[in-house]
């Protein structure tokens, strides 16, 4: 904001001071900071040598920095030096301006810093909204710099000029600031007769600045529409979804207890479906490296697995082989309230192990006791150890999300891998010591 604004000669205060004096140290220290900060590659790692990380600076922003930072430094030994501000210089004056309009080349770096930002954000609804933000502080900051260029041309001229004409060379600095912005977007809609160019370089920037704002409104447009577009597609959508299911339901002549706990089931689908998306629906995840992915999976599922004791253990003395579990013999399930994820007496054809990550469960055995179970409980450990049939009922009490682990997958991983230190057979020879115990 205030560099621009120095083209309006804004009266010296010690905020300015104070604020260029800590801008001129964080610039000066960030190019320190960027001989030793790490970059992210394009297959997702962190490149921290030293020797690499100083040459892609020197290669991409150490340029850059170098002039902004220098410029700062000798406006410094300017100022201390001559004692006087660059508007009461003459020639150097305008030297100086130009210059320091150099320092807005820093805000091609905050391109990275936004990108990063809206990389933190999980809301496809608010990172639409973010677009849209952007796009209007852009209008407003490109705006803020045409109008205090076009108070800086009218200003440098000999002669008869905008500034002279109107008689705002002495009026007070929020005065000239408002009357250069109107006159600034009006460009975008086409302009203004109120404030007319009076000499030829003013009706040179005049013109580069028309085409130039005719250009830049047609790219904004486009762009908001876009944003807007993209944010009435993700709410029709779902309405367009509920509409087609309760149609459906009612051709089919559902009772209506049925319908309700269909449309209610849906609602919750789609709303932990928003809160934890499903890998499925992910599209470029199918174009991540399967190392990534393995990486990915076992980040996610090893925290919940941890909660069983063996499991625990397993992850710490073979993480190569949990990696590979986590990877290929677990998923992310969800229930509603009222289902019944396994009944009494039931063989299941695939065989799984359930870990409870929120929500709660309830099981009854076939001798009728009910177990409650909560978040980081586990059921139906016995399949991945001998072959099973359920001794009871497994129904949801509330909404839950789970991981399932298919027994024969585990199976197969761990057959494929030597046990030294660590070996899972202990454990599955004891576990069935226990049931056959108990029977």
């Amino acid at each position: 904001i205030m560099i621009p604004l120095d083209m309006m000669d804004p009266p010296e205060s010690l905020f300015k001071q104070v604020m260029a004096w800590i801008t001129r140290l964080f610039w000066t220290s960030d190019m320190i900071a960027s001989c030793t900060t790490g970059w992210v590659r394009k297959d997702g790692s962190i490149e921290r040598r030293f020797a690499l990380v100083i040459r892609r600076y020197l290669m991409t922003w150490f340029l850059l920095d170098i002039v902004v930072v220098g410029i700062d430094w000798v406006e410094m030994n300017f100022n201390s030096n001559t004692g006087l501000g660059y508007a009461r210089i003459g020639k150097a004056a305008r030297i100086f301006r130009i210059l320091r309009l150099l320092r807005l080349l820093r805000l091609f770096r905050m391109r990275d810093v936004i990108n990063m930002a809206i990389e933190r954000i999980h809301s496809e609804w608010l990172v639409i909204v973010v677009d849209i933000l952007k796009i209007a502080l852009m209008v407003v900051a490109l705006a803020h710099l045409i109008a205090c260029l076009w108070y800086g041309v009218g200003d440098s001229g000999s002669g008869a000029t905008w500034v002279s004409e109107q008689g705002v060379k002495e009026l007070p600095l929020e005065y000239r600031y408002f009357l250069s912005l109107h006159w600034s977007l009006c460009q975008f809609t086409g302009g203004m007769d109120e404030i007319r160019p009076h000499n030829m370089s003013e009706r040179v920037f005049a013109v580069i600045i028309y085409v130039f704002a005719f250009i830049m409104a047609a790219v904004f447009v486009s762009s908001l529409t876009s944003s807007m577009t993209r944010l009435h597609l993700i709410t029709s959508h779902h309405s367009k979804a509920f509409a087609k299911l309760r149609r459906y339901l009612y051709q089919n002549r559902i009772p209506q207890a049925l319908t309700i706990r269909i449309q209610r089931n849906a609602k919750h689908a789609l709303k932990e479906q928003q809160h934890f998306m499903p890998e499925g629906s992910v599209e470029l995840l199918a174009l991540v490296s399967e190392p990534l992915m393995i990486d990915l999976r076992f980040e996610m599922n090893s925290p919940v697995l941890s909660a069983h004791p063996f499991f625990a253990r397993y992850i710490e003395a073979c993480p190569h082989v949990m990696r590979k579990v986590c990877h290929r013999a677990t998923t992310m399930m969800t229930a509603s309230s009222g289902d019944t994820i396994f009944e009494a007496g039931e063989i299941p054809s695939e065989p799984r192990m359930y870990f409870l990550v929120t929500g709660t469960m309830q099981y009854v055995s076939i001798m009728g006791q009910v177990h409650n179970m909560d978040a980081v409980d586990w059921v139906s450990e016995a399949c991945l150890w001998t072959s099973w049939m359920h001794l009871g009922a497994l129904t949801a009490t509330s909404e839950v999300r789970m991981v399932a682990m298919d027994a024969n997958a585990f199976i197969n991983i761990v057959a494929h891998f030597e046990h030294h230190d660590f070996d899972p057979r202990v454990h599955a020879q004891a576990f069935v010591r226990k049931l056959n115990n108990m029977a």
